[in-house]
């Protein structure tokens, strides 16, 4: 994903370091488990977690290493063997481990071209001679670390993606007590309809992203799921014990059934979940974009004092804050398409899915990210003008309590045809003659025979149209 969207804390969830020190979470996990299993000596697991470490200049390694041999879970096991193998303790140098690369040898050999380079990786590895670093991803696949370390990586993604929904869902409920009883007109079909309040709209958006979130967190079962049962599932290499504690230890549940990999339909639930929630930010844009137009001018996007709005208008106050919530929600249903189509992978796996999770997980998490966090900022910083709202009210000419009044002459006995075309009728006439109808109707002889004027006035009072109006407020506690 590109910078411009990029948050600091949902990019670290996928940054390499990241994920290379959850491959090691897994790998050291197993280790331990087969050691209190009896299945390795005792002291293996403190040997080699004292030996190996991530940071930036291992991930250089690793990275550099899987450009030679075209696969990054070997590179890694080959980066940690030869870590564990040549002895050092994670803690013991005073510049970070070994100056942060492998060894003083790789350290030495840096700038050295990539053949050279390799070579002098091939000889340490060659030299790996500690039990300890043979039995680290013994017995294992590739997908076994991967599952695993993948689900850890999901769940931070996911309880930050949580987060950002309760904040949303803070500021929504504080801006809607803010402008409880603003009374606007509610729009059907681009037009006017009928009153409500403000406070009401962004109500309706709380509810709508509660609901998002508690969806969302029923995903988090579907991701919590890791595999250890071997190249295609049948625990060939480590038993169905040792993975059951891994996934306990690692605050995972094993997968009842699996291949080499965990079944996808897991995953593509879940970024289809991001995907949900990308369309609730979408909607909540799109409503306050229109309500940002000059036309209707009740509220506007927050804008900086330093910012531009056009580079030939200076007078321009663009809403692209809005326009970009409406905007990358696209990409992310494409992602969870891409998701979906990963689920038919063929027999017990082929690669074709890797690829795709590569990108669409740290993309569709960060940009979900990143929409949450701008919208919570464009609600709470927003401008709203209550008075605006009540000035487009009046562009109706009292035509909105064109449904009470023909309810009203039907009780008082007017046929039901007859009723809603006369107040159809005189509703047309009243914009046309830019009259209210309550005035037009009240010039009507049948109407006036039929109906007292206080009951006609009673139609057309904006606080009793919004009077149920306490009513979701205390549906929403």
């Amino acid at each position: 994903m590109i910078d411009r969207y990029r948050g600091d804390e949902m990019a670290a969830v996928w940054d390499d370091v990241s994920k290379f020190r959850a491959w090691l979470e897994v790998e050291l996990a197993v280790l331990e488990i087969r050691e209190k299993l009896g299945q390795i000596p005792a002291g293996t697991t403190t040997y080699c977690r004292e030996r190996t470490w991530v940071d930036a200049e291992v991930v250089a390694t690793i990275v550099r290493r899987d450009k030679a041999i075209g696969h990054d879970l070997n590179a890694f096991v080959e980066t940690m063997r030869i870590l564990i193998a040549r002895g050092w303790l994670r803690d013991s140098w005073t510049n970070g481990p070994c100056l942060g690369i492998v060894a003083r040898e790789l350290v030495e050999s840096s700038d050295h071209d990539e053949a050279t380079w390799n070579l002098v990786f091939g000889r340490l590895l060659s030299e790996v001679s500690r039990p300890e670093a043979a039995l680290f991803h013994d017995g294992m696949t590739s997908y076994d670390t991967e599952e695993g370390a993948t689900a850890l990586q999901l769940m931070v993604a996911h309880t930050i993606v949580m987060k950002r929904l309760a904040e949303l869902g803070d500021v929504l409920l504080k801006q809607s007590e803010r402008y409880r009883g603003a009374i606007m007109m509610g729009r059907t079909h681009g037009q006017h309809a009928q009153p409500t309040t403000f406070g009401a709209k962004l109500l309706n958006y709380l509810e709508l992203v509660r609901r998002t979130r508690r969806r969302f967190a029923d995903s988090r079962d579907e991701i919590r799921v890791m595999k250890l049962s071997g190249a295609v599932g049948m625990y060939g290499t480590l038993g169905p014990e040792v993975e059951v504690a891994v996934a306990e230890r690692l605050g995972l549940v094993a997968a009842p059934v699996s291949t080499q990999i965990l079944a996808l339909d897991r995953r593509a639930q879940l970024v289809n979940g991001l995907a949900e929630i990308a369309a609730v930010v979408e909607k909540i844009a799109r409503d306050l974009w229109i309500l940002a137009q000059t036309e209707i001018g009740e509220i506007r996007e927050p804008f900086g004092k330093r910012q531009k709005g056009s580079s030939a208008m200076p007078h321009k106050k663009n809403p692209i804050g809005l326009e970009q919530l409406f905007g990358l929600p696209r990409l992310v249903r494409g992602y969870a398409s891409a998701l979906l189509e990963n689920v038919a992978t063929a027999n017990e796996r082929d690669i074709s899915h890797s690829s795709v999770e590569r990108i669409a997980f740290p993309d569709a998490f960060g940009l979900v990210d990143h929409m949450l966090r701008r919208l919570v900022r464009i609600v709470r910083d927003m401008e709203v003008s209550p008075e605006r709202m009540l000035e487009n009210i009046g562009l109706s000419y009292g035509t909105f309590a064109s449904q009470k009044v023909e309810m009203l002459l039907k009780s008082k006995g007017m046929p039901a045809e007859l009723a809603y075309r006369k107040v159809q009728y005189y509703s047309a006439a009243a914009v046309q003659s830019r009259e209210s109808l309550l005035k037009v109707l009240k010039a009507d002889v049948d109407v006036a025979a039929r109906v007292a004027p206080h009951e006609l006035d009673d139609c057309f009072d904006l606080k009793k149209w919004v009077a149920a109006e306490d009513v979701l407020y205390g549906r929403m506690k």
